[in-house]
């Protein structure tokens, strides 16, 4: 049986744009930063074409967007479209909704490569007590996010506070995640983790 995927339905397809996206993800996991970008700019451009720029799957788009920006060193710019792709995410999914508080989580860490470590660690413990209310204390994205905020701590010279709450985290991630998974080698070395978004249309 034949493969399906652009060739049969168009690369604009739903499917094939998140795949894309996906394929996006796992290269910037990968390392290949600039190849993320620019191909998740080019979903983000047709989710606008397809659906309106505040459709989730633009914003998703969006938001990893931020990501790719920040680690390629544009921080302000990456810093800008955090922000306006949460206050969207706020507005058309709530506050609570899993994909808003990932782009927190984003944001926070645009704050933080921004030299503003106050602010970020401020918005990381409001995302944390969102993420554990909605999903849960031992969520993969919950323990992430309590994971950078180790590091934003840690960033601030408080370090005791900081390693506390490191091998509290890494205690709980080892179950969930096993201890060679990149967000534990991350915070061991004190290094932010960002939440890629994948969009599941079916």
């Amino acid at each position: 049986m034949p493969a399906t995927g652009a060739r049969d339905y168009g690369v604009n397809h739903p499917e094939a744009l998140a795949c894309r996206l996906n394929l996006a993800c796992d290269l910037s996991a990968r390392g290949e930063v600039a190849a993320a970008h620019t191909l998740a700019r080019k979903v983000w451009l047709a989710y606008q074409d397809a659906f309106g720029v505040k459709h989730p799957f633009t914003l998703a788009a969006a938001s990893n967007i931020a990501t790719y920006l920040c680690a390629s060193g544009a921080v302000q710019d990456a810093l800008a479209l955090a922000k306006r792709t949460r206050n969207a995410l706020s507005k058309v999914l709530g506050e609570d909704h899993p994909f808003t508080l990932a782009c927190t989580v984003n944001m926070a860490n645009c704050l933080y490569e921004d030299k503003q470590l106050s602010a970020a660690e401020s918005l990381l413990r409001q995302a944390l007590e969102q993420l554990q209310k909605v999903l849960g204390e031992k969520h993969p994205d919950s323990l992430t996010c309590e994971g950078n905020l180790a590091v934003a701590l840690q960033a601030q010279g408080r370090s005791n506070e900081a390693r506390l709450l490191q091998r509290q985290v890494i205690a709980a991630m080892e179950p969930v995640f096993g201890e060679r998974h990149p967000n534990i080698r991350a915070l061991r070395a004190w290094q932010l983790h960002n939440r890629d978004l994948e969009v599941q249309p079916t």
